[in-house]
C-alpha cells in the first residue's frame, strides 16, 4: 500500500494557487492541462485569453506549459477549474517590471482598436500601442493589424495603472543592426537588388535591406516627362550599383543598374 501511495503522491492544491499546467487535449470550449493533481485541470475559453475573438488552436498546441489560478478544485464535473487569464494577472507586475528595466522585446498580439491606437494582449495583460508607435510609417488602417502578432517593447510602466509599449521601437533597431551588416558587407562596384516600397513626386524609395535609398525623379528615366507609376509599382525589385561607400558617415552611394546615381536619403 506504501508503494502505491508513493507512486501515485498528487500535489495538493487550494483555490487561489498559482500552478504549471501541461496542456493534453484542446477543445471547442477550453483546454485540458495536467497539474500534477489527481483530477485534470479545464480551462474555459475566457479564461485562456483577454481576446475575445480567440481561436485556442491558433494559439495554444498540445504540450505547452502555462500558468494557471486556480479557481476551484473541484467543480461539478469533477475537475479542476482553472484560469490563465488570472495567473498572468497575478505574475504581470514582476515580469513587466524587468522586461520595462531590460528593454526586452516581448511578444504580443494585438486585439483591439481603439481611439489612438491598439491594444495588444502582452504577457497575459493588455498593453496601449499608440498609433505613432505601431509602424515606422504612418498608418491609415489600423484595422488591417488586427490579430497581428508582433514583437514590442515597454515604453511606460505604472503597475496596475499604465502600460504603453513600442512596435516602432523593435522595428527601427531591427533596420538599424541590417544596415550596420550591410555597410560591412557591401563593396564599391557591387551590384544590390532592392525593392520599391514607395512612390512619391520627388523620386522613389527603395528598401535595400537595410538602407532606404531614394532614387530621384530625374534619375527614372531618360524622358523629362515619364509618368513614375508606368516605369515603377510598389513591390517591384530593382538592381541598384554601388558607387560609392562612406563608413564614417555610415552611408552609402548607389547608382540604378539601368540609369544614374542613387544617393541615400
Amino acid at each position: 500500500m506504501d508503494d502505491f501511495m508513493n507512486k501515485y503522491t498528487f500535489n495538493e492544491i487550494h483555490a487561489g494557487d498559482i500552478v504549471k499546467g501541461k496542456i493534453i487535449k484542446i477543445l471547442n470550449d477550453g483546454i485540458i492541462a495536467d497539474i500534477g493533481y489527481k483530477s485534470d485541470a479545464f480551462v474555459p475559453k475566457s479564461q485562456l485569453s483577454l481576446n475575445p475573438n480567440i481561436r485556442i488552436s491558433d494559439d495554444f498546441n498540445i504540450g505547452d506549459e502555462i500558468d494557471l489560478y486556480i479557481i476551484k478544485r473541484e467543480d461539478e464535473n469533477g475537475d479542476v477549474l482553472a484560469s490563465k487569464v488570472k495567473a498572468d494577472t497575478e505574475l504581470a507586475e514582476e515580469r513587466l517590471n524587468t522586461s520595462f528595466k531590460n528593454g526586452d522585446i516581448l511578444n504580443g498580439k494585438i486585439i483591439e482598436v481603439v481611439k489612438g491606437g491598439v491594444v495588444t494582449e502582452v504577457l497575459g495583460v493588455k498593453a496601449f500601442i499608440p498609433a505613432s508607435q505601431l509602424d515606422m510609417h504612418y498608418v491609415d488602417d489600423l484595422n488591417s493589424y488586427l490579430g497581428e502578432k508582433i514583437e514590442v517593447k515597454i515604453i511606460d510602466y505604472i503597475p496596475n495603472k499604465k502600460l504603453v509599449a513600442s512596435r516602432r521601437i523593435v522595428l527601427e533597431e531591427e533596420k538599424s543592426k541590417k544596415k550596420e551588416v550591410l555597410l560591412k558587407n557591401i563593396r564599391e562596384g557591387q551590384v544590390i537588388n532592392g525593392v520599391v516600397r514607395s512612390i512619391v513626386k520627388f523620386g522613389v524609395f527603395v528598401d535595400l535591406g537595410g538602407i532606404d535609398g531614394l532614387i530621384p525623379l530625374r534619375e527614372i528615366s531618360w524622358s523629362k516627362n515619364v509618368n513614375m507609376n508606368d516605369v515603377l509599382h510598389v513591390g517591384d525589385r530593382v538592381d541598384v550599383y554601388v558607387d560609392k561607400i562612406d563608413q564614417e558617415k555610415n552611408n552609402a552611394k548607389f547608382e540604378k543598374a539601368f540609369s544614374g546615381s542613387m544617393d541615400e536619403y
